[in-house]
């Protein structure tokens, strides 16, 4: 049996790992710098924010594959991995 990630057991993880809590949001009227996994229209929505512009948008109709998608890209990032 696989383990499937959602939004809770992502939150513990990145506390687990000393994750910065202010580089990533599951808050979309959070105005600021980080990374961003937020509700969407009928899925999720993933995303890089920086002076307002997104990048590394991405949108899933899976609340796991969106995790998934956060988890590689936050633990892929220098300034945010691990020591």
């Amino acid at each position: 049996m696989s383990f499937v990630m959602n939004v809770l057991t992502l939150k513990r993880k990145f506390e687990r790992k000393n994750v910065n809590p202010s580089c990533y949001y599951f808050d979309h009227d959070v105005i600021s710098e980080g990374y961003f996994l937020i509700r969407a229209d009928l899925g999720w929505d993933v995303f890089y924010q920086e002076r307002g512009e997104r990048t590394a948008w991405r949108w899933f109709a899976l609340e796991n594959e969106a995790c998934e998608y956060l988890h590689y890209l936050i633990f892929s990032d220098a300034n945010y991995s691990e020591g």
